[in-house]
């Protein structure tokens, strides 16, 4: 764990045999082991806030496309990293739906960080932005390393992380925490099993 490893780096800063270059280098590693612990208490209060109700959703009519557009500026430096292309694809352009743009943001981000995590250098994300007289669809589709057959529902489940992505290091709580947002704006999560990677939508009731 995080906690854990910034524990060691200390101990290893306390030894006087430890020269300067290798004192820079446990520094800087108790700061990334302090800047993912921050991002697992922030995910955990989410969790928590979403599993009991505190957060309260506010709707506005906004385009879509401007809030993916919001997620992927978060997840730029990431898939840069990567050498990943993200493309966003739009079908009925500036077409309006009701949701809450910052929270909203938060689900398509975590969809879009999972599919960074688990695809393979100089591969592709596509984003479809579609709808119907009755609802919108957010969809995210990569090559990654996909998910085993019957995992479909499992993988929303807090805490819950594929067979295939076990080698990976995360925490099992971005897609929970990015269905509970859907569920709020009264919409559903949809997952495709791919041959190479995963399909995932947001479908959003669009107003009456």
């Amino acid at each position: 764990t995080p906690l854990a490893n910034m524990e060691a780096y200390f101990a290893l800063l306390e030894d006087d045999g430890a020269g300067e270059t290798e004192k820079k280098n446990y520094l800087g590693a108790m700061e990334q082991s302090e800047k993912k612990l921050s991002f697992l208490i922030e995910k955990f209060i989410v969790a928590a806030r979403l599993e009991n109700q505190i957060i309260q959703i506010r709707k506005a009519e906004t385009d879509l496309k401007e809030t993916v557009a919001q997620a992927v500026f978060q997840v730029y430096k990431k898939a840069e990293g990567k050498n990943i292309n993200i493309k966003v694809q739009e079908q009925n352009p500036g077409r309006k739906v009701s949701h809450d743009r910052n929270w909203l943001c938060e689900a398509i981000y975590n969809l879009l960080d999972n599919s960074i995590k688990y695809s393979p250098e100089g591969s592709g994300i596509t984003i479809t932005l579609s709808s119907d007289e009755m609802f919108a669809e957010i969809r995210v589709e990569d090559n990654g390393s996909g998910i085993g057959e019957g995992e479909e529902n499992r993988i929303f489940q807090l805490y819950y992380r594929g067979a295939n992505v076990t080698g990976q290091e995360g925490y099992g709580m971005g897609l929970f925490i990015t269905r509970e947002i859907v569920l709020k704006h009264d919409g559903f999560v949809k997952v495709k099993r791919k041959k190479q990677g995963l399909m995932i939508s947001i479908i959003l009731p669009l107003a009456v």
